[in-house]
């Protein structure tokens, strides 16, 4: 029985998301996009899932897209593309972990978190100008929204690869843990966000897709405009806080 490129685990609020073909190193195909829009989308609506991370099962992240099947009639990457989108127009809150190799698309996947956390041996570039190839998956959008245009040329351009501190340093990774302790504290920045209000995150992240690219007027204008600014968890969350006090 073939295994699943995708594995899901619900757990206490959070989805966990592992790319699972760790024979190819996670290599990335229409199929397993199929897989993890479904997943998004299955949780969109639901209230008892706050946060979706994102991982790699085995010694990598992600090495990229599977060369093997890149070109054929069957590899759909407008809808690849589209999935990327999704998930980082997702409702919940996104992470990616990234552990050693995220190579190309794998990194215009992770740039669709919300939040990155790397570990120090990860190895974190793009390859599209080595090979003749076009960013179709959102890199040339999404990465210097990240590390700015400098830093996104000088990745696009040359193909370096860079560390997990380096990353952290230039603002692609939110986080950078060392390898003995990256999945455990990793978890404790995942549950910080799954303790956050979903219905703030939700808003924020709205909020600042519908405003990207505006001046800082029309932001604030349109942030003002909100019909309701206390969220359904509010009175819970300030009686926890009083009880605390």
């Amino acid at each position: 029985m073939k295994e699943d490129c995708l594995l899901r685990e619900e757990k206490n609020g959070v989805l966990y998301l592992t790319l699972n073909r760790p024979e190819k190193l996670n290599a990335l195909d229409t199929v397993m996009f199929r897989e993890i829009l479904d997943a998004v989308k299955s949780v969109e609506d639901r209230e008892d899932i706050h946060v979706i991370v994102l991982q790699g099962a085995g010694k990598c992240f992600c090495a990229g897209h599977d060369v093997a099947v890149l070109g054929q009639p069957d590899q759909d990457e407008l809808f690849n593309s589209n999935t990327v989108r999704a998930l980082a127009d997702s409702p919940k809150a996104v992470v990616a972990l990234i552990h050693s190799h995220c190579y190309t698309g794998a990194l215009e996947l992770a740039c669709a978190a919300d939040i990155i956390i790397a570990s120090e041996n990860a190895k974190i570039g793009d390859t599209h100008s080595k090979f003749a190839l076009r960013p179709i998956w959102g890199l040339t959008q999404r990465l210097p929204r990240r590390v700015g245009i400098s830093h996104a040329k000088d990745m696009l351009f040359t193909s370096k690869t860079i560390n997990g501190r380096e990353a952290e340093r230039i603002g692609l990774a939110d986080y950078c843990f060392a390898d003995d302790i990256f999945r455990e504290e990793a978890e404790k920045v995942i549950q910080k966000i799954n303790a956050s209000s979903p219905f703030s995150i939700s808003y924020i992240k709205k909020i600042m897709k519908e405003t990207d690219g505006q001046n800082i007027t029309c932001g604030l204008d349109r942030e003002i405009l909100v019909d309701q600014y206390l969220g359904p968890d509010f009175k819970e969350r300030l009686d926890v806080l009083n009880k605390r006090k």
